[in-house]
Parts: structure tokens; sequence; C-alpha cells
């Protein structure tokens, strides 16, 4: 199938909006703009009960299980068509609405506080938006759609929601080889997503990020040598999704606790597998990449933006893996590139900020887009109004 163009379905442009500078407040800030970090769901693809008129998803799902493998590991490389994203792909149009049912269905996040987030997001997005603050050639198309009274949807667009590998990777067989299905499950989880919520400057952020893994209970964490502060860090992070106006905490730091394996639902038009375990600390989520070398100002958003707590890395020669690089969130490395990129989130705050303005400001009868191509970001009005999330769902925000 032929790539889109991102500018189908579009009007001509608008009007351009220019890179900002940070707002005046936030750029005399010391300490990090990303805070109180909370997961609030998560949920696996059931591709097995899918289709594209009858999608099943499992909540909350599990991750795959991080297993150190025996080096040198030989792996072959990635072949034939993989899903670029899974979720466009079954739910085109609207694939934010597993993520909201999962939530949902969780009752971990107040249902009220739907209507004080400021953006609904993936965290694809943001790094988006982030490439344009920073102005990286990477072009692309965000839909956004004003929900409730300040909340602004970005929805994920791809020009093809699947790709062909030639067989010059190795990153989804090296995640193969070294990631199981977490216990009692037999099936190893497909796609994977987990949803937090957190304050970044002056905006309250929802965003979901597909998960690689997580650390097994017996592996050691990366971050345990670097302190007593550190050690506090990564215990409050065990024990977010604590809300004192949601469900008794116990209930919302364990939301398998309170699953009955194998009922099933429905929700927002989902059909709903209960089954998982959601109780898996910020600390515990896992990355993983297999690249020869590492582009932190690409790869740390990717951490940052979704707070995953560890970074892995295979090193290899051709096919053959040696060595294994992890590092920490927390780690000194990798706090360093935190400070250096804090302009640059500086910037993507400011930018969040001016975007949620523009999108009031039309109002919900627009449904405006986000064109970037090096150097503008363009602001079009998409020609057919169709909401991004279910109607039920949408009455969450009003």
């Amino acid at each position: 199938m032929p790539a889109r163009s991102p500018l189908v379905g579009l009007s001509k442009p608008l009007f351009t909006i220019g890179v900002p500078r940070p707002n005046p407040e936030m750029a005399e800030r010391t300490t990090d703009l990303l805070e109180n970090c909370q997961y609030i769901g998560s949920y696996d693809w059931l591709p097995s009960e899918s289709s594209k008129n009858n999608l099943t998803i499992v909540v909350p799902g599990s991750p795959n299980v991080w297993v150190d493998p025996a080096l040198p590991l030989r792996v072959n490389p990635d072949k034939g068509k993989h899903f670029r994203d899974y979720s466009g792909h079954v739910s085109p149009g609207r694939p934010l609405a597993p993520v909201i049912a999962a939530v949902h269905e969780q009752q971990i996040f107040p249902q009220e506080d739907w209507k004080k987030v400021d953006f609904f997001t993936d965290r694809n997005g943001l790094r988006k938006l982030l490439r344009w603050v920073t102005q990286v050639k990477r072009d692309f198309r965000i839909d956004t759609q004003l929900v409730g009274e300040k909340t602004v949807v970005l929805n994920r667009w791809e020009s093809g929601t699947t790709e062909f590998m030639r067989g010059n990777t190795y990153g989804f067989n090296f995640e193969k080889a070294t990631t199981r299905a977490m216990p009692p499950a037999e099936e190893r989880s497909a796609w994977h997503h987990r949803v937090v919520t957190y304050t970044f400057g002056r905006l309250r952020l929802v965003v979901s990020f597909e998960v690689d893994g997580c650390l097994s209970p017996d592996e050691p964490d990366p971050s345990a040598s670097q302190g007593d502060e550190v050690e506090a860090l990564v215990n409050a992070m065990a024990n977010m999704g604590h809300s004192s106006q949601g469900p008794s905490a116990s209930a919302a730091s364990n939301s398998s606790a309170n699953t009955i394996q194998g009922r099933r639902s429905q929700v927002f038009g989902l059909n709903i597998l209960h089954r998982g375990n959601g109780n898996i600390p910020n600390s515990s989520i896992l990355e993983m990449t297999t690249a020869s070398s590492l582009r932190w100002s690409e790869r740390y958003p990717q951490l940052y933006f979704s707070q995953t707590g560890n970074h892995f890395t295979g090193h290899r020669t051709n096919g053959t893996f040696h060595s294994v690089s992890k590092r920490s969130l927390l780690s000194p490395e990798l706090q360093s590139v935190q400070a250096r990129m804090q302009p640059a989130f500086k910037k993507l705050e400011e930018a969040l900020n001016q975007i949620q303005s523009i999108v009031i400001e039309h109002g919900k009868q627009e449904h405006l887009t986000l064109i970037y191509e090096k150097p503008s970001l363009t602001v079009h009005r998409r020609l057919k109004r169709r909401d991004c999330l279910p109607r039920e769902a949408l009455a969450l925000f009003e």
C-alpha cells in the first residue's frame, strides 16, 4: 500500500507557528519540569481476538520480562512486515481509544480528573514536537482535537502503519530473544502499553507509550548502588499510582489485585479481558535498543517522556551480540543528559501552551492539524470532523 500524503484531507495552511522562546518563569527554573509521575493504567492488545470492527485488549496486561542472555548471542535479522503503529492500524483515527478504556476500567485515575488534563497524547507526539522546537529534520503530522473546556488530544498520524524489514536490523528479534512472558502467562504480551500522568511545567499531561519489557524481580536494580537519595526516589516511584481522591492506596498501587482474572467486560466499544499484572514500578520498566551508537538527543526523550526507568543496549557484530550495556534513568550519565536537554524541554513546554491556546481559540467545531516540514510548523483545518474518541469517552471531559 503506497504511503499517504500528510496533507490528505486538509485545508491550505491557516498560519505558521514559530519556534517559541521558553516562558520567562520556566527559563529561570533550576529543577526539572517533569514532576509527580504516576502510573494510571496499562493494557496489551490481543490480536488473536481482534479485528477492525471487534477489538479486544487485555487490562492491565503485563510487560514481558528481561532474561539475561548467555553471551555471545546469535540473533536472526529482522525480516518481513512489522507494525510501526499497531494501535493506528487496527483503530484508525482513534489510536487513543484503548488508552482511555484501560484507564477508565482500572479506576486508579479519578474520573473527575480528566477535566483537569491539558494534553492527552502518546509519547510519540511529544517526541515529534520536541524535534520541531530543536529543528531536527523529521517531518510529521499530528491531528488535534479540543475535548472539554481545555483538554487537547494529540492524535498520532503516520503515512503507513506497517513497514517491511529487509534484514539490516536486529532489534525486534533481539527483544524476542531476551524477554519472556511474565508468569503465570505462557504467551508473550503483544504491544504492552502503559499510561502515566504528570505535570510538565504549567501543564498536566496523560501520556501513553509502548513498553519493551521490565526487570525480573530477581534482576538487580541498576540504580541501587547510587546512594540513599536515589534509593528513596526509586521507592517513591514504586509507590506511584496512589491518589487521595481515587480508590484506596492499596487498590491503586496494585491494579491486578482488584482484577478478577479472566473476567470480560466492554467499555467504549472495546472488549476487555481482565488479566495480568499492572503493579510494576516505573523503576523496573525497560527500553531496549541495538543501535551501534547512541544519539542521546534522540534516545533520551523516549525515556524521559514516559519516565521509563532503564535503558539496555545490545552491542553486536552483524547478528552476534557480545555485550549489553545497562543504564538507569537515575544514573549520573543520564542525569547529565537530562540537564543538557532542559533548554529544549522548556521550549517544548511553551510550545504546548501556545498550541493549547490556538486549539481553544478555534473551538470544538474546528479540528486542527499540525504539519511540520522543516523549518515550519503550519496549522491546517481538517475537512472531515471525525472525533478522535468514542462519544462515551468524550463525556469524561465535560
